[in-house]
């Protein structure tokens, strides 16, 4: 309760570590079995992002859904992956890390393959640090190859070549 006080108050320095907070308890919550607290927190969270006043706020409110790992993130990804703003973008895509689903793996395959920002790229990439490559290895090793940013390249290849022991087909795809 004193976490959401903080992070109600837009003048406090600290509100963007309070949301992020309250995302992570709210995720807590809900792996324990404290339905109600933990989906009350997210609904929370869902509402903060409708009042929010910019991108920088709403940024904070996606990060703090992506901790809670909640289904109710959906919406508010698709709204955020519509935007210009690439960095909104990129939140959005980082935000269905905890999420689980052939549907959420094909949607972050295809932002991996075909997003025109790097950043959102580079962010899909980190999503999967936090969920299983399986469903994802085709697209990832194309975009090792042709990503047209090294960044993006780079990083994949470090996420691949950490799943070499259980994909060794991946090395070739490596190499290049």
């Amino acid at each position: 309760e004193q976490v959401k006080v903080i992070a109600e108050d837009r003048t406090k320095e600290n509100r963007g570590t309070a949301l992020l907070t309250m995302g992570s308890q709210a995720g807590r919550l809900l792996s324990t079995g404290d339905v109600e607290a933990g989906e009350g927190a997210v609904n929370w969270l869902v509402e903060t992002w409708h009042q929010a006043e910019g991108n920088h706020e709403r940024l904070l409110v996606l990060e703090a859904l992506g901790n809670a790992g909640h289904e109710s993130v959906i919406p508010l990804v698709d709204l955020a992956l519509a935007d210009i703003d690439p960095t909104l973008r990129a939140a959005a895509a980082h935000a269905l890390r905890r999420l689980p689903g052939v549907a959420i793996d094909a949607r972050l395959a295809t932002l991996l393959l075909s997003d025109p920002s790097a950043e959102v790229r580079v962010k899909v990439v980190s999503a999967y640090g936090s969920r299983p490559v399986d469903p994802a290895l085709q697209a990832m090793q194309t975009a090792a190859v042709t990503d047209a940013h090294e960044t993006v390249r780079s990083r994949l290849v470090g996420l691949l070549s950490s799943e070499l022991d259980r994909y060794p087909q991946l090395a070739p795809s490596l190499r290049q």
